[in-house]
């Protein structure tokens, strides 16, 4: 099990928790019961509205997998508790989150031994350590200091987001994704090319997309296209000729300085060719409902535009279509 703290790891709340405390001169010479009186009454509706995400963790988060992934928070109140919650639910994140008051110790509450965690606090990853578990050290300034200005002279291993953790989803939807998990280890001696299960969300897939009067092979040829049109009708013609998605894509980019459309625009553009493949083929509908409420990503290494990218840290514009007009077809 891997367990992830809250603050300092998830979201930079320190600043905003201490705000107030810090305006008072004679807090350093305050007994530490006056401290926490003061989180006690910390208004976490307001700390969490405005406190940042900490190097992509919302996305990472959204990727991990629920069945080995928990957050583990201290709390000063039951207020920080249920605001806590309630942000963690309204950024769709699917983790279970174990509340541990604050006077007791992370160890006092779930068993450490060969779990791991990833904290902020050095001296709480000393706790766990001593308890047989395993740490990591959140250092998401990368400067080797905890937020108390402690060093990490143990040397545990650092890391300042949470992208190592990631996992799209359980072995169930892996098989089903990937038909064979045997050939994971065959890499070495077979090349497989039968398509995974949601391919038919590829916008290089064979369902043909009827745009204005015109039949494409596939919604990539169609976008490619579309990105030409109404101002160089000659290229969006060779693209329609073209023999493939990939020369369509590649025409493209031989053209790209001719292409007028901001990106805000060609999201547009997309959703419109996307509901067009949905519509027009009841199959590409069926298996976008099939992927229940998982998190729908373009798992691609080129694009961090319209995919994850080579570090799953993109912006996954397709896939955020995707989902958002299963939304919309759930209803329907």
């Amino acid at each position: 099990m891997v367990y992830i703290d809250f603050d300092g790891v998830i979201l930079d709340t320190e600043d905003l928790m201490f705000e107030e405390w810090r305006k008072n001169p004679n807090r350093h010479s305050l007994p530490e019961t006056e401290k926490i009186e003061y989180l006690k009454n910390v208004d976490w509706n307001y700390v969490l509205k405005n406190a940042k995400p900490i190097n992509n963790s919302i996305k990472y988060l959204k990727l991990m997998d629920p069945k080995n992934t928990i957050i583990l928070t201290k709390i000063h109140s039951l207020e920080e508790g249920k605001e806590k919650i309630k942000w963690i639910k309204e950024h769709n994140i699917k983790l279970q989150v174990i509340l541990v008051p604050y006077y007791l110790k992370k160890v006092d509450v779930v068993d450490p031994s060969d779990n791991i965690l990833i904290e902020d606090c050095l001296k709480t990853l000393q706790e766990w350590e001593s308890k047989k578990g395993k740490v990591v050290f959140f250092d998401k300034d990368n400067d080797n200091f905890d937020s108390w200005h402690d060093e990490n002279i143990n040397n545990y291993e650092r890391l300042d987001n949470l992208s190592k953790f990631i996992k799209i989803s359980n072995s169930q939807i892996k098989l089903n994704q990937y038909r064979d998990t045997w050939m994971s280890e065959k890499f070495d001696e077979i090349i497989g090319f039968y398509p995974r299960e949601f391919y038919s969300l590829d916008n290089f897939s064979s369902f043909k997309v009827e745009v204005d009067g015109y039949l494409y092979a596939s919604l990539e040829e169609a976008f490619q296209s579309s990105l030409f049109l109404p101002y160089h009708p000659d290229i969006a013609v060779k693209i329609k000729n073209s023999h493939s998605a990939h020369e369509a894509q590649k025409i493209m980019f031989e053209n790209i300085d001719k292409v007028k459309y901001s990106n805000e625009e060609q999201v547009q553009i997309m959703e419109r060719l996307l509901r067009l493949k949905i519509e027009q083929n009841p199959y590409v509908k069926k298996k976008l409902l099939e992927t229940k409420d998982y998190l729908i990503v373009e798992d691609s290494p080129k694009d961090n535009y319209w995919g994850w990218g080579i570090n799953r840290d993109g912006e996954n514009q397709l896939g955020k279509l995707w989902m958002k007009l299963r939304e919309e077809y759930k209803n329907k």
